[in-house]
């Protein structure tokens, strides 16, 4: 009894329907590259590499600091007119404009007010009102009453 070995035929790219078969598939791979590549640049015309930033969120940090963060990413600072703000302490941030996450260029102004504090508070003058009245009167008008420490008969106003 003799083996025969199974001999292999030649290898696919060695025939001439192999090497038929690898050009049409590399023809197809290389026609949808470049018709999507084609397609991307036309319809969506873009910048690679852009020197674009976000607009950095500058709500409630002093004045020093938003300028640094704004300097930093290659903004400008305009500083508006204060304005009084009941809970923001004086030299901080109350608006920006343009808002945070806004793309622009570099050197593009960004406009900050600043908080000048709580604004004063008008007391009514509650001399010769019983104490009951007075008292009602101050609370009406937006104080709270407390005493000190130190000087129990001494009334301390302050706001809500």
């Amino acid at each position: 009894m003799r083996f025969r070995r199974h001999e292999e035929g030649p290898p696919l790219i060695a025939t001439i329907a192999g090497r038929r078969m690898v050009r049409q598939a590399a023809l197809v791979v290389g026609a949808f590259l470049f018709g999507y590549l084609l397609t991307v640049i036309w319809l969506f015309p873009s910048k690679l590499f852009s020197t674009d930033h976000a607009v950095p969120r500058l709500l409630d940090l002093g004045v020093t600091e938003a300028k640094s963060r704004l300097t930093k990413q290659g903004f400008r600072m305009k500083l508006e007119p204060e304005m009084a703000h009941p809970k923001a302490p004086k030299g901080t941030v109350i608006w920006q404009d343009p808002a945070p996450g806004v793309v622009l260029p570099p050197n593009s102004p960004i406009s900050l007010d600043l908080s000048s504090g709580p604004a004063p508070v008008a007391i009514p003058d509650v001399v010769g009102f019983e104490a009951s009245l007075a008292l009602r009167v101050l609370e009406a008008s937006g104080l709270t009453i407390g005493a000190t420490g130190f000087a129990p008969r001494r009334l301390i106003l302050a706001r809500r």
